[in-house]
């Protein structure tokens, strides 16, 4: 029997929300008022981050598994700010604090800048209901 290989990636995982984060936080950055969609987009928002922090855990523990320390601390640092952000968005969704959350969209934007942003919608209706996803405490 053969090798099972896994096309998923958590590369590949990362690279896809990424996307999505960049093309809902270019949408919220244009948004003078946040309405209910509005909040929902930037709630999805805050799911991706947290899952973006997932896939950096799944690849780092590959790396520290074959002993590369160094590199993995490296890969957590570059992409230690999606926790952070993300935390913080969160944090001024649930308080109502709207200039705070611009001013998390305009840094995730920021650390996001490197890559080309879509075309074409990545996320769909994806965001619908993600208010609700949300805990209510953040840390």
């Amino acid at each position: 029997m053969g090798r099972v290989i896994n096309p998923e990636t958590a590369g590949k995982e990362r690279s896809q929300l990424s996307k999505a984060v960049q093309y809902l936080c270019q949408q919220l950055s244009e948004h003078a008022v946040w309405d209910a969609p509005t909040v929902e987009r930037a709630a999805y928002v805050v799911l991706c981050l947290r899952e973006i922090g997932q896939t950096v855990e799944v690849t780092v523990a590959a790396w520290e598994k074959r002993d590369f320390w160094v590199k993995a601390e490296k890969f957590r640092q570059e992409w230690g700010w999606a926790a952070r952000r993300g935390s913080a968005l969160q944090k001024a969704l649930l308080t109502n604090d709207w200039a705070a959350a611009r001013v998390q969209v305009l840094g995730i934007l920021q650390q996001l800048s490197t890559s080309q942003l879509p075309k074409r919608d990545p996320v769909g209706t994806a965001w619908m209901d993600s208010l609700a996803k949300l805990p209510i405490t953040f840390s």
